[in-house]
C-alpha cells in the first residue's frame, strides 16, 4: 500500500483515490462514512481495530546522519530522501500525538551549527513519518535521521483506506472536468492577495469568501464543486493577464493555463487562454496590480 504515487490510476478525485490499486479516503471523510470522529478513526487504528493511516507530503525532506563517539555527520553517499508526494506510514507514538493536536502540525526543520543544534535526531523506531526509502536504513544502528526541511500536517494530508469502497464513475476525474488551481502558497496567502484585490476593485465583492471553491493547496486533483460561478474580474483583462502571469511567474499557482482561464470571467464571458497569451504592447497602466502585489513579495510581470 505505500509507495510513490504514480500508477495506481488515472482516476484521482479529492475525496477518493486510488493507491496500489486499493481505495484511500480521506481520514475526515473515512470518518463521515464510519458516522465518528476523525479521531476516533485514530483510537481505532492505534487498537489495532482499523488499518494505519497514511500521510501524503506536500513537502520536507530527511536527511540520514552517521553516528560516531556521539558526534553527528551526513552519512557520505546517502542521498536526501525528499517528502514532497511521498506516501508515508506514521509511527504510532506520533499519530498518538497527532490525535491530541490542532492542525496543521509542523515538523521543524533540523539545523545544526558548530557548537549546538536545533531540532531532533530520530532513530528508526521514532521517526514520526516512514517514507518508503527509508526502510534501506531500517537495520542499520549507526544512523540517525532528521527533517532537514520543515513538514507541515494538515488533516486533509492523512488519508484512510477506504472499506469495500469502490470508484464510482462520478468519482472519476475525466479529461473535461473542471479542477481548482493548485496553489503552491497555500490558502491563506491567496485569500490575503484576493482580499487585497476585492478591496481595490478588481474583482467582484464576495470573491474572496469563495476562493476555496477555484483553489486548493492539496497534492491531489480536484474537482470545482457544482454550480460554482467563475470569479468575476471587474478590473482590464491585460491586468488579469499580468497577474496570473505575476503569480505563476513567483512559483504561486500551478495548473494549464487554459485550466487557469476558465476560472475568470471578464465582461460576461468565460476567459480563454488566448487572451491570457496575449502580449504587451507596452502601454499598460500597471501602477496599481504592481504596487498590490509588492506587498505580498510578488514581482508584477506584465
Amino acid at each position: 500500500m505505500v509507495g510513490k504515487l504514480f500508477g495506481f490510476s488515472q482516476c484521482i478525485e479529492s475525496q477518493l483515490i486510488l493507491i496500489s490499486y486499493q481505495a484511500m479516503l480521506r481520514l475526515e471523510d473515512f470518518a463521515i462514512k464510519q458516522r465518528c470522529k476523525y479521531y476516533e478513526v485514530i483510537e481505532n487504528a492505534l487498537s489495532g481495530m482499523t488499518s494505519m493511516p497514511i500521510i501524503i507530503t506536500t513537502k520536507g525532506e530527511i536527511t540520514v546522519y552517521e553516528i560516531n563517539n556521539g558526534e553527528a555527520s551526513k552519512l557520505i553517499d546517502a542521498d536526501v530522501i525528499p517528502l514532497q508526494f511521498e506516501i508515508c506510514e506514521i509511527n504510532k507514538v506520533f499519530l498518538k500525538l497527532l490525535k491530541h493536536e490542532s492542525f496543521p502540525f509542523v515538523i521543524n526543520a533540523f539545523r545544526q551549527y558548530r557548537n549546538n543544534k536545533r531540532g531532533h535526531f530520530y532513530e528508526f523506531n521514532n521517526v514520526p513519518l516512514i517514507p518508503p526509502a527509508l526502510h534501506s536504513y531500517k537495520h542499520n544502528e549507526n544512523v540517525n535521521f532528521a527533517f532537514t526541511k520543515e513538514v507541515k500536517i494538515n488533516i486533509e494530508n492523512i488519508w484512510m483506506p477506504s472499506i469495500n469502497e469502490e470508484v464510482s464513475t462520478e468519482d472519476r476525474i475525466r479529461k473535461d472536468d473542471e479542477l481548482k488551481i493548485p496553489c503552491k502558497i497555500g490558502l491563506f496567502k491567496i485569500k490575503k492577495i484576493f482580499l487585497d484585490l476585492e478591496q481595490q476593485g478588481f474583482v467582484k465583492e464576495g470573491t474572496t469568501s469563495k476562493l476555496e471553491d477555484h483553489f486548493t493547496e492539496s497534492a491531489m486533483k480536484e474537482k470545482i464543486p457544482n454550480q460554482v460561478s467563475p470569479i468575476e474580474w471587474i478590473a482590464t483583462l491585460y491586468e488579469l493577464r499580468s497577474l496570473i502571469r505575476s503569480l505563476r511567474s513567483s512559483d504561486s499557482i500551478e495548473g494549464d493555463l487554459s485550466s487557469v482561464a476558465r476560472h475568470f470571467l471578464f465582461r460576461g464571458k468565460i476567459v480563454t487562454r488566448s487572451q491570457l497569451e496575449s502580449g504587451a504592447i507596452g502601454t499598460e497602466k500597471l501602477d496599481r496590480l504592481e504596487n498590490l502585489l509588492s506587498r505580498h513579495d510578488i514581482h508584477c510581470v506584465p
